[in-house]
């Protein structure tokens, strides 16, 4: 089980989820940073916004994990 918080995560993917922070929260910067590279673009952009409509789901059903593979479980 991470130390990380599941609201914090939440609440990150809600409102910056298109630039990735909540993933560098997670301590997941290679995918992190891949999503704040696609921010830029119209195309990537429309990537990264099921990615973190994916990612809400996940952290939502306690099932996303950081960057050491625990799950966020705790809120």
């Amino acid at each position: 089980m991470s130390e990380k918080s599941r609201t914090v995560t939440f609440l990150l993917a809600f409102f910056l989820g298109m630039f990735g922070i909540h993933r560098f929260y997670a301590g997941k910067n290679a995918s992190g940073a891949i999503q704040l590279i696609l921010s830029i673009s119209i195309i990537g952009t429309i990537v990264s916004s099921f990615w973190v409509l994916a990612d809400w789901i996940f952290i939502l059903a306690g099932e996303f994990t950081d960057g050491e593979n625990k799950k966020i479980v705790k809120w």
